[in-house]
């Protein structure tokens, strides 16, 4: 009961932040680091623990090395250290839950709900740019509560009636985020869950049995891939089509016009990815000029590498967001925007190779998660393995990527070894 209601305060907190040497961290996340030690079981070998930490480590030393030879300003040095070090600690933490009671995650996976509306009623680390417009300021205050109310609800579902289709609990999330005009990348994340989530509930129907991902050969995986672009583009046109029509609202209409249509590439895909995402591009322009050792934890976000983002926008073109923002603090841009290209960017390529181990790593879970029968937070997996897979090349390494790369370890580890969940 102790561990139940440590779980569930560990997620209920964690939109309760506050920054600690320059780095933002929740109340949740001390609560789930100060509990590893009373409740890490005596059944978890030290080789078991090495295994599931060591990328964390190499990252760790790589941060070390690019740091110490770039001569980086020790709080920024801290603060990168952070990430791999908290993620560690959230695999631990994790460790314990599935070592001791995997059902646990019931209580964990309720707290969030608790958390988004403390988040939408009373934010405690609100930073300008979310008060930059009311959009930034409503939704993505709201959408956390949202999102986490309809995953709970499709938990409870999964849990007590296992043959109910989840997947309606998920679409009708995507269609309410839809509705209120949500960001692009939580809309395209649910669309994705709701998709994996249906073939889930009928993979095993004549004409979605080939798609059984124990059985994967090349053939196989190109037409995975073939069917996926096919995905993509339906719903990139389905955007397009709404976008355009003012159907998801005039901020919406304003984002894709000035993000699709004045860029070199124009009205395509890759036209809004690098207008919409410049700071990645001029992440990748900075990691060609210095791929080894990196430029120093935060170089980044410091303005330092301005000159890369404005070759950025000089390339492809940028919004109207983006310079309004680099006027406001004194025409410095930014570059990354990415966990993957912001640690090559920062810290080198040996950075780059940890985040590399750690993403095959979430791509086993995932095709390992879609096999498992009967789990009931496959929703919650879903969601949290859909949106980190987009924030690996498309968002920045926030409180959310330590948890969920944390996750990860954990249940590669356990499947690696088929360590046994308790209870059954």
């Amino acid at each position: 009961m102790l561990f139940n209601l440590i779980t569930f305060f560990v997620s209920a907190l964690s939109k309760y932040e506050f920054f600690l040497l320059g780095a933002r961290i929740s109340l949740g996340e001390l609560i789930a680091i100060a509990s590893i030690p009373f409740f890490l079981n005596s059944r978890v070998h030290i080789k078991y623990l090495l295994f599931m930490i060591y990328p964390f480590l190499i990252w760790t030393a790589a941060i070390c090395i690019s740091d110490f030879t770039n001569n980086t300003n020790m709080t920024f040095f801290i603060k990168s250290l952070m990430k791999p070090v908290f993620s560690i600690c959230w695999a631990l933490f994790f460790m314990n839950v599935f070592m001791k009671n995997h059902k646990t995650l019931l209580f964990f996976i309720a707290g969030f709900c608790i958390a988004g509306l403390q988040n939408y009623f009373s934010p405690s680390a609100w930073t300008q740019y979310y008060s930059d417009s009311v959009y930034s300021a409503y939704f993505y205050g709201l959408s956390p509560l949202i999102i986490s109310t309809f995953i709970f609800i499709a938990t409870l579902a999964k849990f007590y009636i296992n043959k109910f289709p989840i997947f309606l609990i998920t679409f009708a999330c995507l269609i309410t985020l839809v509705f209120l005009g949500s960001p692009r990348n939580l809309i395209l994340v649910f669309f994705v869950v709701s998709a994996l989530l249906f073939l889930y509930d009928y993979k095993n129907l004549p004409y979605l049995r080939w798609l059984d991902l124990r059985n994967t050969n090349a053939t196989k995986l190109l037409t995975y891939t073939f069917i996926g672009v096919l995905i993509f583009s339906a719903f990139y046109y389905l955007y397009v089509f709404m976008a355009s029509s003012g159907m998801l609202g005039e901020y919406q209409l304003s984002k894709y016009e000035s993000e699709s249509t004045r860029t070199l590439f124009g009205n395509s895909p890759i036209g809004l990815i690098l207008s919409g995402r410049t700071q990645v591009f001029g992440a990748i322009l900075a990691i060609i000029d210095n791929p080894i050792l990196g430029y120093g934890s935060w170089q980044g976000v410091s303005g330092s590498l301005s000159d890369y983002f404005l070759d950025a926008v000089y390339t492809v073109g940028t919004n109207t967001d983006n310079l309004n923002r680099m006027s406001e603090y004194g025409l410095l841009g930014s570059v990354g925007h990415s966990i993957l290209f912001t640690a090559w960017l920062e810290n080198g390529i040996i950075a780059a190779t940890a985040l590399m181990i750690l993403f095959r790593r979430s791509i086993k879970v995932f095709l390992c998660t879609y096999n498992m029968e009967g789990y009931f937070y496959q929703p919650w997996i879903y969601y949290s393995l859909s949106l980190l897979l987009w924030n690996f090349f498309f968002s920045p390494f926030d409180f959310f990527s330590r948890m969920i790369l944390g996750l990860i370890a954990c249940l590669f580890t356990i499947q690696r070894y088929k360590l046994k969940m308790y209870p059954l």
